[in-house]
Order: C-alpha cells, then structure tokens, then sequence
C-alpha cells in the first residue's frame, strides 16, 4: 500500500498495515446529505470514477472551488498526466444546506481517463502533501465492518502490562474464539442461511453457511485507542471490525446488535464496557472513532490536518445531518456499479 511518489509530489507514505477503511455509522455514508439527483446522474455515468473528500472539510465549506483545482492537481500529478489527458473535478450538490463547516456531504466525484488511473487512485486510498490531504472511494453501498467499541479492554483478558500491539492481538484471538462458541457460533450461521434463502444477491450465495461463518471469523481485525480524559491522561478504547451475515442493511443492523450483546469477558476480572456515545471523527470523518483519537496524526511524515487545529473548529461529536439517511438510492432499487443489493434500506428498515 505505499504510496508511489511521482517527482514534485511529495505525499505521506502509507503506513505500516495501510491506510485504515472509513466507517460509517450506516452501508449509506459516502452519499450523506447529497443531493439524490446527482447521486443518481453520477450512478449513471460509465465513465471511470471516484469519489473523494478533503479531510478536515465538508464538500460544502467555502474553500470547495479552491479545493476542486488541488484535488485536480493533485491527482494528476500523483498519476502523472500530461494533457490532453487529464483528471476532471466535480462539486457534490448537498440535498439541504449544512448547518455548519465540514459536515455532510464530504465526498465530490473525479472522473479519471482510464480504469488504470482508477485503480492507482483506489490503491493510494490517501494522497497528504503540503498541508492538504485527499481520501478516495468508490461510489456504492456498503456494509461498515465496525461492529463495537468497548471501554475497559483489558477485561477481555489481557494483562495491563501489554503493549497496545499486543493488546490488540489478544483481543482479535479472544473475539475469534468467543464467536465460535455456542449459541453464538447458531445465531450468525442462521443469519447466513436466512441471506442466502430470501436475497435473490445474497454475498454468502456461493459458500456454505460454514464457509461464509469462517470467512466472517477470520475478518475480526482491532485497533486500539486512546480516549483523552479531563485530567490530561486516557484511557484504552479498543474497536472490533469484521464482516457481517447480511447483504442488507436491516440484517447488518441486526447482527450489530447481536455482537454487542455478546458477553465477553466474565465474572471474576469484569468485562469490557460497551462505548454507546455516537463517534465522528473531524478530520477523516469516519464514525468509528473521534477527532482525538485519529490516528492520521501520529503517521510518520504525516502532512495533512492535525488534531489540534480541528479540536478549536468541530466538537469530536458533531451531530450528524439533519437529513443523515436521506439520500438512499443511488441507481434505483439496485445498487451504484457494484454496489449493497438486496432489501431493506434506509433508517426505516431499522426499528
């Protein structure tokens, strides 16, 4: 996943394990609070393209002509155009007018000249230099992997004297083995089983219920945080990422719940305390963690936003659009090239 570096563009490189996914707090985030003709005119178009987004900014904010002309330029210099080839720029259109700077829409689209340059953008996923950084992705639905943060992690059975490497090795083992005990181990094989029976794309269509229950057990993956307390000091924050036995976003929903009543931990040294508070992150915008804890900051040779900067302009927990969840359909009933298939969607289909 490093970054390849053309001459006079000099970007951050990836770091060790690359760059981390964004998570969305519903499969629907890359299109929050867009306008839904556009979403639909874009999921049309058969050209090569991305979406992207300047970190520490909404798509919205004043600067978006200023950074349309970067992003271009980044872009071709990183994949070294030379006219008449060139990347193309295009403005997200918000569905309402945000309430503030840098909140929803984030993502505007860049139309490439070929599949190969796509694939270069795609594999890049950051490009940071001079201040300014850019994040790309493709423009479909898609089930988070974020399935549960939890305060007190050392309760799942890790010594405090381990590092937070280690911390976060423990934990991906235990939440392995935890899953693959019963009734847990029952309940997602059912969830995989009901896919498969009632959506006509179900992801799981061409594996046994076994199979697919394997492949979700072997995506656990953790990242280890810091939550910065009033005192000065912190305390750990573990996330826990794995694949769910859904193709929609009800039963995404569904299984989210299951995860996190799921007991780990047990009576004698505690168990670990489920983090409910809704996270936002002002720079990368995901919602898996907050500003504090963004890991971009601590990249080597990192050049985009910093913590510091945003802590004095966004809350950590900036409330969300108004109209989060609006903006649904990309390309009908079906999906933006590739994208989630399957029922249920929108907010309505979670209660």
């Amino acid at each position: 996943n490093a970054t390849m570096v053309q001459p006079g563009l000099n970007c951050t490189p990836a770091p060790e394990g690359g760059w981390r996914p964004i998570q969305g707090s519903d499969p629907f985030w890359r299109t929050d609070n867009l306008d839904p003709a556009l979403a639909n005119r874009w999921a049309e178009d058969e050209r090569p393209f991305l979406l992207v987004q300047v970190l520490g900014s909404g798509a919205d904010d004043p600067e978006a002509e200023e950074h349309g002309r970067k992003i271009e330029d980044m872009a071709n210099r990183y994949l070294n155009l030379r006219p008449p080839e060139s990347t193309e720029f295009q403005y997200a259109r918000p569905q309402t007018k945000p309430p503030a700077r840098n909140r929803p829409p984030y993502y505007h689209r860049i139309i490439l000249p070929s599949e190969e340059a796509k694939q270069r953008l795609e594999t890049a996923g950051i490009l940071a230099f001079e201040g300014f950084a850019i994040q790309f992705e493709h423009f479909r639905h898609e089930l988070p992997t974020h399935q549960a943060t939890y305060l007190k992690p050392h309760n799942f059975g890790v010594r405090f004297s381990a590092t937070e490497k280690e911390m976060g090795i423990a934990i991906k083992e235990i939440v392995q083995a935890t899953i693959s005990l019963e009734p847990t181990k029952s309940a997602i094989k059912e969830c995989i089983e009901l896919d498969i029976a009632t959506v006509e794309h179900s992801r799981w269509r061409h594996t046994t219920p076994e199979q697919a229950f394997n492949i979700i057990r072997n995506s656990v993956r953790t990242e280890v945080m810091r939550k910065t307390l009033a005192s000065g000091g912190y305390e750990s924050m573990v996330a826990i990422y794995c694949e769910a036995p859904a193709t929609d976003a009800g039963r995404w929903l569904y299984f989210r719940q299951l995860f996190q009543q799921i007991p780990f931990g047990d009576e004698t040294r505690g168990r670990p305390v489920l983090y409910t508070k809704e996270q936002h992150c002002a720079i990368c915008h995901t919602s898996d963690h907050d500003t504090e804890a963004c890991y971009l900051d601590e990249v080597p040779e990192w050049r985009g936003p910093r913590r510091q900067a945003k802590r004095l302009t966004n809350h950590p927990n900036a409330p969300q659009s108004a109209n989060r969840g609006a903006t649904r359909g990309i390309g009908g009933r079906g999906t933006a090239r590739g994208g989630m298939r399957g029922g249920t969607r929108g907010r309505g289909a979670r209660h």
